[in-house]
């Protein structure tokens, strides 16, 4: 799970997430994404290698930008 959140500014807020620089659906078979007025959240449902990839989550205003990028490793086990 990831979370972007607003401390201050002036609404109203968008939220926009992306990985490998391609916009993510607000919920597919993979990922369901929450966002509220100040609040956006990434969960993944049940993670695999494919989610594995660099993430961020942009937030706008009238006024400007700002965004947060990490980048998301998956291990898997080995049998």
């Amino acid at each position: 799970m990831s979370t972007c959140s607003i401390f201050e500014g002036t609404g109203p807020f968008y939220f926009h997430w992306v990985k490998n620089g391609v916009p993510l659906n607000m919920q597919s078979s993979t990922h369901k994404i929450e966002t509220s007025s100040l609040v956006s959240t990434l969960t993944f449902e049940k993670i695999s290698r494919e989610d594995a990839g660099n993430y961020s989550c942009t937030v706008n205003n009238a006024y400007g930008e700002d965004s947060k990028s990490f980048v998301l490793t998956v291990k898997c086990q080995t049998k």
